[in-house]
């Protein structure tokens, strides 16, 4: 259990080293839209913004396991009866998905001039907080399904 909570606090340390959203999607203001597309590949979607100009979309789904689902059985002895009894359990693997849209605004002559990000975002201040308190969240309750009466054991 230590070194899963270790790799995913890594993990959580990890996601501020990068650029964020922020500065990725300004790095595209002004220019061409057929370098975007040579860079990302093609989007899933473009419409028309109103104006003349064109809304590129990419999306993405995340799917980020944070455990591993497992089988377990404990059993209780009972010495004065001389009995034992035992259960299996599956607890499924605890998941974060979500998904997460790109959206850059194209003016009439190709030029990239704003865009706009949602959902899951490689962004320090929006990422860290939302991993963060997932991962305290799986730490209290690895704590509370690792805690155990004195007389259960694991086989």
């Amino acid at each position: 259990m230590g070194l899963r909570c270790l790799l995913i606090c890594l993990l959580v340390a990890l996601i501020g080293c990068g650029p964020s959203t922020k500065e990725i999607m300004n790095s595209w203001k002004g220019s061409h839209v057929s370098s975007l597309i040579r860079s990302w590949g093609p989007p899933q979607q473009v419409v028309s913004d109103g104006a003349g100009g064109k809304i590129f979309v990419w999306s993405d789904s995340i799917y980020l396991p944070l455990t591993k689902g497992k089988t377990e059985t404990r059993g209780t002895y009972n010495p004065y009866s001389s009995t034992f009894n035992s259960k299996t359990t599956y607890t499924p693997p605890l998941v974060l998905e979500g998904d997460k849209v790109r959206m850059f605004y194209v003016d009439a002559q190709g030029i990239i001039y704003s865009w706009r990000a949602e959902g899951f975002i490689n962004d320090p201040d929006t990422d860290a907080v939302l991993i963060g308190g997932i991962v305290v969240g799986v730490g209290v309750l690895l704590l509370i399904a690792n805690s155990q009466n004195s007389y259960d054991f694991k086989y």
